[in-house]
């Protein structure tokens, strides 16, 4: 059951992309699965931080490591959505519900894939249920992916409390910008 579309959707290669608020009962013993992490895109497309988003020398490493901090500075300025803030701790810095909307070949019979971007141990990825098939699993996550690293580079500030693996603290998690990079 849809209950809401949340932000602004976005339109590459006919894969339209929303953030939406949803429950959904599918019928199938899969759990959500994980796959699809930024980092490897990045990989897989010749894609560094440091030379296409001036990332400083310094924190490139660190942006790379726990990329789920700069993914989630980046959807507010692409989707005019920003996740909800969670009241107290929590385990995951990201949990974001997003619904990709596929037609067919005729481009007359569209097909809903909801999944989310997530993260663990504050490397992002996406999770998918498993009524999407892998090669639209694929055209997805190259949209969203896409869709993150294109365009502006603004960030959003955003201040948010994240428990690390085995009840580790990694205290505030802070990122953002407050002027524009040309």
């Amino acid at each position: 059951m849809l209950h809401d579309i949340v932000g602004d959707a976005v339109n590459i290669d006919n894969v339209i992309i929303v953030p939406a608020f949803y429950d959904i009962d599918i019928q199938t013993s899969d759990e959500p699965q994980s796959e699809f992490p930024l980092a490897k895109y990045m990989t897989q497309h010749q894609i560094c931080f440091h030379e296409n988003y001036r990332v400083d020398c310094w924190c490139e490493d660190v942006v790379n490591d726990c990329n789920a901090m700069w993914v989630r500075a980046r959807i507010p300025n692409v989707y005019r959505f920003s996740p909800p803030p969670v009241i107290g701790w929590r385990y995951k810095l990201l949990d974001v519900p997003f619904l990709a909307i596929l037609f067919d070949r005729n481009k007359s019979f569209p097909s809903l894939h909801p999944f989310a971007c997530v993260d663990e141990d504050l490397k992002a990825h996406l999770d998918f249920f498993g009524v999407t098939t892998l090669g639209d699993r694929q055209k997805i996550a190259k949209v969203f992916w896409t869709s993150l690293l294109q365009g502006d580079r603004e960030l959003t500030t955003f201040i948010d409390w994240v428990l690390g693996d085995c009840y580790d603290d990694y205290d505030s998690v802070v990122m953002g910008s407050t002027a524009s990079r040309n």
